[in-house]
């Protein structure tokens, strides 16, 4: 990375992630910053507030089957947030996500 490429990445609000880290068909639950950010299909990347809807306890694990709350057993969609199962029947808080190069920015 170049010296300008890294005083953007540093001036640049909002939480950076490697696009690398996350998998297709699945996604990661950010330990420095409050998102959680998938990639159901290739290149479709989302970021979603990592509290859940039901008792704002954070997710902390994310499955092909989608966004898991170990609290009470929520699930969430990995492409919209809305609830699979509940008791959560809110959708999760979703994120703006822009690609820059290989990293996404998530904000909001």
């Amino acid at each position: 990375m170049s010296f300008l490429e890294s005083l953007s990445n540093a001036l640049t609000p909002g939480t950076k992630v490697d696009i690398a880290d996350v998998p297709v068909g699945g996604g990661i639950v950010l330990t420095n910053g409050p998102y959680v950010v998938t990639q159901p299909t290739e290149g479709a990347f989302h970021a979603f507030r990592k509290n859940c809807t039901h008792q704002m306890r954070p997710v902390n694990e994310v499955t092909s089957e989608g966004i898991r709350c170990p609290a009470h057993g929520s699930v969430f969609a990995l492409s919209d947030g809305h609830p699979l199962c509940g008791p959560a029947e809110r959708p999760l808080k979703e994120a703006k996500v822009e690609v820059r190069g290989d990293r996404l920015v998530i904000t909001g």
